[in-house]
């Protein structure tokens, strides 16, 4: 990867800014909210309009509000986004005080662009972006702040926004959870394959993992990029360029410096994917005070609400810990 870097940055210098441009949000009608939404939310579907080479694309966005909200937080689960993040986390931010915004990308979801269309991940994370953008409107600068939090894909929906999108600017804090998982696709995808990464957290010892895709993420990243994910010959230098093209970290990115913005990671120790190394290629890139924490006895490859911090303390608890404290208007 050394070589290919030196290449993209004799053409991409490090630290150009580009910040893409957001689509639209239309269409907006009342409906029932579908399964996995927490009791009481109250649904609309929009369509997001005018990301380029992407089609048009509904989203369900549920939200529940206290009689006096403290701030809104806005949730991005992984995978395609085709089901809301729900849950305990959702239930407790709002007992707690908060506005709760609930995402649900139509089918097929927010990384496939439409029939015609390239496959390119920083075109369809246009989309993410997007709505971040127009739930900014609707509630950041009334006095309360406007934080977020994703999982696994929906940490890289919030970190496209953030590092090509300025969404940065409109979120008073976010919290990502194992991911984000889209951070160098090259070294995710490429035969033979990427060296082990150390992942070092500010919160916790340093340990490894591979960022190379595991067997669940392949076909989603091979739909998604338009090229093989791990295929079974050694992958060109153009195949690599491409997949580098389309992360959320190469030499010609937007921004990753986040002043007036926290971000929070928490990572699963367990190695069992990709998401703590592909975490920490984005976190070792962000150039302004960040905290990352280290989480062991995971359910799973990403159960990090379920698993221990190093003082002992659960991750869900941390988590909403973090967000209570952090999330404050700054903007």
């Amino acid at each position: 990867m050394n070589t290919l870097w030196l290449l993209l940055v004799l053409f991409f210098p490090l630290g150009l800014q580009a910040q893409l441009p957001v689509g639209n949000v239309s269409s907006i009608a009342n409906v029932a909210c579908p399964t996995g939404f927490i009791n009481g939310t109250v649904c609309q579907h929009m369509v997001v309009s005018g990301c380029p080479n992407t089609v048009d694309i509904g989203i369900t966005v549920g939200t529940k509000t206290p009689a006096r909200p403290i701030g809104t937080v806005v949730f991005f689960i992984g995978a395609n986004g085709t089901r809301p993040y729900g849950g305990s986390f959702v239930g407790d931010y709002y007992k707690k005080g908060y506005r709760v915004v609930d995402l649900q990308w139509d089918t097929p979801g927010w990384f496939i662009p439409g029939t015609g269309q390239p496959r390119n991940l920083l075109n369809t994370s246009c989309r993410g972006a997007s709505m971040v953008n127009y739930l900014a409107g609707l509630y950041s600068g009334q006095g309360s702040p406007f934080c977020a939090q994703g999982k696994s894909a929906g940490s890289a929906q919030l970190a496209y926004a953030m590092s090509w999108y300025g969404m940065a600017a409109k979120l008073d804090n976010v919290e990502l959870l194992s991911g984000p998982v889209m951070s160098d696709l090259a070294q995710g995808c490429e035969v033979p394959s990427a060296p082990v990464t150390t992942v070092v957290p500010t919160n916790g010892e340093p340990f490894l993992d591979a960022p190379q895709y595991v067997t669940t993420f392949i076909n989603p990243i091979t739909q998604a990029t338009g090229q093989q994910c791990l295929p079974p010959t050694n992958t060109t230098p153009q195949q690599d360029l491409n997949w580098l093209a389309q992360s959320i970290i190469q030499p010609a990115t937007a921004s990753l410096d986040f002043p007036h913005t926290p971000v929070s990671g928490w990572l699963c120790d367990n190695g069992q994917n990709n998401s703590a190394a592909q975490g920490q290629i984005f976190y070792q890139a962000i150039t302004s005070s960040h905290s990352l924490t280290r989480i062991s006895g995971c359910t799973g490859s990403e159960g990090v609400e379920v698993g221990t911090t190093p003082q002992g303390v659960t991750g869900q608890l941390a988590i909403e810990q973090d967000m209570q404290l952090q999330c404050v208007v700054r903007h």
